[in-house]
């Protein structure tokens, strides 16, 4: 996946809005919008800089919910930095959840027609 459809993901999953884009937050001091973003995520990619791997994707959500502004109501509730990366993990689950399913069925498909 490259870097800009990571962004685009972010987007469209709600991670990513206008209104988030103006608060500076966290010791990287990186503003949440989409430079912000690539940039944190500047120094991930295996074999292609701007490319993810699955493990720089995972690099990458890590960088992203340490970056990520969250309000004081929830400041109070993720204080953690596995909470913060399962907020995260759960807005991409509210997006694309129900992908899962669908993606295990079509390689289970795969895996028969081939007789592997």
């Amino acid at each position: 996946m490259s870097k800009e459809a990571f962004v685009t993901l972010l987007i469209e999953s709600g991670i990513l809005t206008d209104k988030q884009a103006e608060e500076v937050t966290g010791p990287l001091k990186l503003k949440f919008n989409a430079e912000g973003i690539l940039a944190a995520i500047h120094n991930t990619g295996s074999f292609d800089d701007n490319y993810l791997t699955y493990v720089d994707f995972l690099d990458a959500l890590l960088r992203i919910s340490y970056i990520y502004p969250f309000t004081e109501q929830e400041r109070l509730t993720v204080i953690s930095m596995d909470q913060k990366l399962n907020y995260i993990i759960d807005k991409l689950n509210e997006k694309y959840g129900g992908w899962v399913s669908t993606f295990i069925e079509i390689v289970a498909k795969r895996i028969e027609d081939g007789g592997y």
